[in-house]
C-alpha cells in the first residue's frame, strides 16, 4: 500500500504528542508499506534529517512569514467563517506536486485543519484525518478561562473548531479517533461519518524501567509548559495540590519538566520546594527518579503520551479522570485517579509513605503498557482503516 501523509510539523523526532504519534504510525507503516510525507520547511536540520529517514519522500513546503497583524486576521476570519479550517496555498501546492506521477492508495492528513487545502490538488484518492485533539478540549478549556476577555476569545476558538469539525467530517472517508470515547463525540458530531478507532501507544523499550536511585519525597510532571492544559494542571499542582499535600509530608518536592514554560509556570518556582526545568534532552531520568508521577491534568483533549510513558517505565501515577481518559486502566492498581485536590494530595501522599506498594503499581501499569499500547497494534488498526476505505473506492473530498 502506498500512503501519503500530510502533516503540519516535521514527523520527526518525536518531541511532542502530535509529533510522537504520527512518527511512531510512520515508522511502523514503512516496515510494510511505502510511506510519503508532504511536510512545512522547519529550520530544524536534525528534524529535516530524521523525517528524511523516516520515509520514502518528503516533501516540504515553505511557511510564508506571518506579521502579528496577519495572525490577528486569520482568527478574526475564523471567528467570521465560523470554522478554523481553511485552505493553504503553500499545502495545496505541495500537494499537487507530491501527487504528480504518483498512485496513492490514501491520502492520510495529520489533522484535520489541513483538509481543505485538499481541493482542486489530487486525483480521486480515500481521505482520513487524525482527529487525536477534538474541539471537546477546547470547551474544556472555555470553562477554566478566567477573565471574560479570555473566556470570549476560546469560546469563539471553540465555536470555530466544531464547526470546522463537522465540515471535514462530512468529506471524509473516515476519520480516526484515539479512543472510544472520541468516536462518540465525533459519532454525534456527524452521525453518517464512517470512524474507526486508531488508539495511541508508547515504546516501551524506550521507556522501560531503569535503575536510578529514587527520591521518596519527589514528584514529577511531565509536558509542554507552555500549553494552556499543561500550565493549567501546573498550576492546580502547586496552588491547590501541594499546600494539603506538605500538611502530610512536610519536605515533598515538584519537578516541572517541559519545553517553553509560560510566565505563570515560571513563577511558581519562586517557591524553593518547586523545580521548573525548561526543555530537557531526555524526560526518563526524571521520570525514574520520581516517587510519584503527578498527571493533574483538567483541559484538552488528545493523547496522552505523558500517561503512557510514566506507566511504560513502571512509574506509580496518581491522575485525573482526564489524564486516562481513552486509556484502559485498573484505578487504584494500575494508577490512582481522582479530580479533587484533597483526595489527590491523600493518594500522593499515601504512595510515598508505601515504597512496596509504589513498586506494585508500576509493574502492573508496565504489565497493562506491554499488553496493550504497542505502537505495532495501533499501526495494525490504521492499515485495517486504510484497507476499508481503499475496497470502497474513490474519496469523497
Amino acid at each position: 500500500m502506498r500512503v501519503l501523509f500530510v502533516d503540519p510539523d516535521l514527523p520527526a523526532p518525536p518531541t511532542s504528542g502530535g509529533r510522537t504519534r504520527t512518527f511512531h504510525l510512520i515508522r511502523e507503516l514503512a516496515r510494510r508499506h511505502e510511506v510519503d510525507v508532504v511536510a512545512p520547511a522547519l529550520p530544524e536540520p536534525t528534524g529535516l534529517s530524521a523525517s528524511r529517514q523516516l520515509c520514502r519522500k518528503l516533501h516540504l513546503f515553505a511557511l510564508p512569514a506571518e506579521t502579528s497583524a496577519g495572525a490577528w486576521r486569520r482568527r478574526l476570519r475564523s471567528v467570521v467563517v465560523g470554522r478554523l479550517h481553511h485552505a493553504r496555498p503553500e499545502v495545496r501546492a505541495a500537494l499537487g506536486e507530491a501527487l504528480v506521477g504518483e498512485a496513492y492508495d490514501v491520502l492520510h492528513f495529520v489533522t484535520p485543519y489541513l483538509v481543505p487545502s485538499l481541493a482542486g490538488a489530487r486525483a480521486r484518492v480515500p481521505v482520513v484525518a487524525d482527529f487525536y485533539g477534538t474541539s471537546i478540549g477546547a470547551w474544556r478549556d472555555v470553562r477554566q478561562a478566567r477573565g471574560f476577555a479570555i473566556r470570549l476569545r476560546r469560546l469563539a476558538r471553540w465555536s470555530a473548531a466544531l464547526r470546522g469539525e463537522r465540515w471535514v467530517l462530512r468529506r471524509l472517508d473516515a476519520a480516526l479517533a484515539i479512543s472510544e470515547s472520541d468516536r462518540r463525540y465525533l459519532a454525534r458530531l456527524a452521525p453518517r461519518a464512517r470512524i474507526r478507532v486508531v488508539p495511541s501507544g508508547v515504546d516501551a523499550e524506550y521507556f522501560a524501567p531503569r535503575p536510578d536511585p529514587e527520591d521518596p519525597r519527589e514528584l514529577v510532571f511531565v509536558g509542554d509548559m507552555g500549553f494552556p492544559p499543561n500550565v493549567d494542571a501546573a498550576r492546580f499542582l502547586a496552588d491547590a495540590i501541594l499546600p494539603r499535600l506538605r500538611a502530610r509530608v512536610a519536605d515533598v518536592r515538584i519537578t516541572l519538566v517541559g519545553r517553553d514554560p509560560a510566565p505563570e509556570v515560571r513563577a511558581l518556582a519562586r517557591d524553593p520546594a518547586i523545580t521548573v526545568t525548561g526543555a530537557v534532552p531526555d524526560v526518563r531520568p526524571y521520570l525514574a527518579r520520581a516517587a510519584v508521577v503527578a498527571i493533574p491534568i483538567r483541559g484538552g483533549s488528545g493523547v496522552r503520551n505523558k500517561t503512557l510513558e510514566a506507566m511504560a517505565m513502571g512509574r506509580a501515577i496518581v491522575t485525573t479522570s482526564m489524564g486516562v481518559e481513552g486509556l484502559e486502566v485498573a484505578t487504584g492498581r494500575e494508577a490512582v485517579v481522582t479530580d479533587e485536590a484533597e483526595a489527590f494530595a491523600r493518594a500522593v501522599a499515601g504512595l510515598l509513605a508505601d515504597p512496596a506498594r509504589r513498586r506494585a503499581m508500576g509493574e502492573a501499569a508496565r504489565a497493562r503498557v506491554l499488553a496493550g499500547y504497542g505502537w505495532d497494534a495501533s499501526a495494525r488498526r490504521l492499515e485495517a482503516a486504510y484497507a476499508e476505505v481503499a475496497a470502497a473506492g474513490a474519496g469523497r473530498c
